[in-house]
């Protein structure tokens, strides 16, 4: 494989008198070949057996790491695949949290695949580096790290890529990296030195260049939640502020889409926003904010999670008088939902006795 590569590569760069320029073969040819083999490797890396013996082979890493690291006329040129196969590679490696804390505080690998993102504009190469930067970014334990490399700033252009899954990847990326405090701070308020924007407002204009894209306005919602959280956490009540002024929007949107999984997300995030903000009484509720919170009631949605939601609409009444009243349809829904469900009425286990004991009184409040 290795006299593949060094093949394709100087032909590629039209290298003379290389040791492999009399090879029988023409230089698509090598390509294909290598091509096929490039694609084996990363089917290898699917196989969980194979990637705990990789990640503890020098040679095999050593191999990555060169793929990454060859000059940008390498890299943007015949190196290409190359180098797509090993962030490809990687992000599978990465798949496991050890692995991934692995390959990014021992070996640096998040320092070349960054670099790739940022070097060469290519679709594949996007995606690829940034399906590695993902896993990367899982482990608590990296989350600092990819945030002393400046990874924000790198994938902060990808977020307004042309491409939905590009920026998408990038708006997760992001997320991932919210949960820590510096990097909290960093998506808010430092403004990329090319774009001039903050990383939020650049996953806010995503919305806006993907207007149809359902995903992605999920995502920007669970980015903006998972930043209310950090700055709870913190104590950060200028970061809560900021979010509250200028981020609202994403959250209330979330309940509009038609994913319940992430729901409770907006619903605490929001709560959060509500209660911490010193401006929260500046905060506009959405006029079709009634109809959307509506379905969050829904027997199949779990008790705790009506609860918070119960809790939500209680916090607007009392920040916002003028919503009284306008809730009365949700609360008889609400009610109705409960009856129909004996092991919320009626449960055994004391714990959700007492969750359903605050909810019938959170629902007694709400107007």
């Amino acid at each position: 494989m290795e006299d593949l590569v060094n093949d394709v590569l100087n032909a590629g760069l039209d290298v003379p008198n290389s040791p492999t320029a009399a090879a029988a073969a023409p230089p698509h040819a090598h390509s294909a070949a290598l091509d096929s083999c490039l694609r084996i490797l990363v089917q290898l890396t699917h196989d969980d057996d194979i990637v705990d013996t990789m990640v503890q082979d020098p040679s095999v890493l050593g191999r990555l790491s060169a793929w990454l690291t060859y000059p940008e006329n390498v890299l943007s040129g015949p190196g290409v695949d190359l180098a797509v196969c090993a962030a490809l590679c990687l992000g599978n490696m990465a798949r496991n949290d050890a692995n991934s804390t692995l390959l990014v505080q021992q070996h640096r690998f998040a320092r070349h695949v960054a670099h790739l993102l940022e070097a060469v504009k290519n679709a594949k190469v996007s995606m690829a580096a940034l399906s590695a930067l993902r896993h990367f970014a899982m482990p608590m334990e990296n989350k600092a790290v990819l945030g002393q490399l400046a990874v924000t700033e790198t994938v902060m252009p990808s977020m307004l890529s042309p491409i939905p899954d590009v920026s998408l990847t990038a708006i997760v990326i992001h997320r991932q990296l919210a949960s820590e405090e510096r990097n909290m701070r960093t998506i808010i308020m430092s403004k990329h030195q090319k774009m001039n924007q903050t990383a939020l407002e650049v996953a806010l204009a995503a919305i806006l260049k993907h207007s149809e894209q359902n995903a992605i306005k999920c995502e920007v919602g669970r980015l903006v939640g998972v930043l209310a959280k950090t700055a709870a956490r913190s104590g950060a009540k200028d970061m809560l502020d900021a979010l509250a002024t200028t981020a609202m929007s994403p959250l209330w949107h979330i309940l509009q889409l038609p994913y319940a999984v992430v729901w409770n997300e907006a619903i605490v995030a929001l709560t959060l926003l509500l209660t911490q903000s010193p401006k929260a009484s500046e905060v506009a509720v959405p006029v079709t904010f009634a109809a959307d919170v509506s379905g969050v009631f829904a027997a199949s949605n779990s008790l705790e999670f009506r609860c918070n939601a119960a809790q939500l609409l209680v916090i607007i009444q009392s920040l916002h008088p003028e919503w009284k009243g306008k809730f009365e349809e949700v609360r008889t829904k609400a009610l109705n939902e409960l009856k129909s469900s004996p092991a919320d009425t009626t449960p055994e286990d004391p714990e959700r006795r007492e969750i359903a004991a605050k909810y019938v009184g959170l629902l007694t409040h709400v107007e």
